[in-house]
């Protein structure tokens, strides 16, 4: 309500664009429509743990067909 009064728009417009935003995640967030309130999260770094562990995989795959193919 707040903020569609302070930009003079329609408050289901408002919350429809905030909603279509936080799918986006573009916002980091989620809107209340009960207390009318949105609420937003502070963005968490990215965790590279799991793209980190399948690098490696890929890489031991590498390694053991390797050695594989030189036992032939």
């Amino acid at each position: 309500e707040h903020i569609a009064h302070l930009i003079n728009l329609p408050q289901d417009v408002v919350e429809k664009k905030l909603s279509q935003m936080i799918l986006d995640k573009k916002p980091i967030g989620i809107l209340d429509q009960g207390s009318s309130n949105i609420v937003i999260f502070d963005e968490t770094p990215s965790d590279t743990q799991y793209q980190d562990a399948l690098v490696i995989i890929q890489n031991m795959s590498k390694v053991v067909d390797t050695l594989f193919s030189k036992t032939k």
